[in-house]
């Protein structure tokens, strides 16, 4: 028998029927064979078709290889404030592509087309820039002129949602030439007028060269890192040292052992390190590093060096405490101590702190 295969799907029961409904000889045995690649069809038959004088036989075929240019992940990146970058990966199965055109829309408008020429089990990326909105509600969609349906692949960027990062301690310069208000909800206050109404509602909040550390401020801070937001810590020059160990013992980030007044030069960035993901297209060999006139020195073990100084010592240090992180900077940033804060890489440092949903490939 020549069977081919049909687009009409029948029912199974309605077949099984149409069998058992010729004229056998009575008590007669039956073997009836189902030959089909059963897709969307149930393999379960009715009770009363079960009888010892039946026997059935199912034989599942397969259809010929399958050919399908598929649209099978999306994830976006944030460049700048301006626009996003949407990536999505496009496979070939089973079949080869010349020029395969893949169109963008934004909010329903097309906005605009790419192509791509594909082997057989091949894997490319494409990528399209859209300008930033409030909300964008966007698809990506292939032109399959022989699969006419299923070739779109939606996406959403909901409304855009500023940071909140609170200053505990005296507001600087540099901090509020970074934390804008078209991004960021920036507030300063000094820890006395600190409340848990205030706490809640924050993403990031930075010590800023406090002298001591309250126990309750300690409790507030612990709980804030593990629950909320990331914390960046930066030392006073007078800073008691007893109350920051316990607080760096509690975020389990480190110790302090004195402040050391010898002068240091920033020579060493972890370009490998994630925190520095987009940051930089390459590295550098004449950077203007900055120079931190004295520093804490410490045990830093448990935490990881984003930027060293030259005696191979951490300056910035990072530390994964449960859901978010932990920041500590071994100096005061003030211009009496360091330059660091005119340096070009304090504007990605501090930006990346308060990148607490920093956006990641998801499909």
């Amino acid at each position: 028998l020549d069977i081919d295969f049909h687009p009409i799907r029948k029912n199974l029961n309605q077949i099984d029927l149409m069998i058992r409904d010729q004229d056998y000889p009575v008590n007669s045995s039956l073997n009836i064979v189902f030959i089909s690649d059963f897709k969307g069809m149930g393999l379960e038959l009715p009770s009363d078709s079960l009888s010892n004088h039946i026997e059935y036989h199912f034989v599942q075929t397969s259809d010929r290889e399958v050919e399908n240019i598929s649209l099978d992940s999306l994830w976006i990146r944030k460049d700048n404030k301006d626009e996003y970058r949407i990536f999505s990966s496009i496979s070939s199965q089973n079949m080869s592509v010349d020029e395969y055109a893949i169109s963008i829309y934004v909010n329903t408008e097309p906005y605009g087309k790419s192509s791509v020429s594909l082997l057989p089990g091949e894997t490319k990326t494409i990528d399209f820039i859209i300008p930033y909105a409030d909300e964008v509600n966007g698809r990506i969609s292939s032109n399959d002129q022989k699969i006419q349906f299923d070739n779109q692949l939606f996406f959403s960027l909901p409304k855009n949602q500023k940071t909140k990062v609170l200053i505990l301690g005296q507001s600087s310069d540099y901090l509020e030439r970074i934390y804008l208000p078209d991004e960021f909800e920036f507030q300063a206050i000094s820890p006395d007028q600190l409340d848990s109404g205030i706490i809640i509602k924050q993403d990031l909040i930075i010590l800023n060269e406090l002298e001591r550390i309250t126990k309750p401020l300690q409790l507030i801070l612990v709980n804030f890192a593990k629950n909320q937001g990331n914390l960046v810590i930066i030392p006073a020059a007078n800073s008691d040292l007893h109350s920051y160990n316990s607080l760096l013992a509690d975020l389990d980030l480190g110790s302090i052992s004195k402040l050391s007044p010898i002068e240091k030069r920033v020579t060493q960035i972890n370009y490998d390190h994630p925190f520095f993901d987009e940051v930089f297209e390459e590295k550098s060999s004449n950077f203007l590093y900055p120079l931190v006139n004295q520093s804490f020195d410490g045990d830093w073990s448990r935490s990881s060096a984003l930027l060293t100084f030259d005696d191979k010592t951490a300056f910035i240090s990072q530390k994964k405490f449960y859901e978010n992180y932990v920041y500590w900077i071994s100096a005061p940033l003030s211009k009496a101590n360091t330059n660091f804060t005119n340096s070009p890489l304090i504007v990605p440092i501090l930006y990346n702190f308060s990148d607490h949903n920093r956006l990641v490939e998801s499909t």
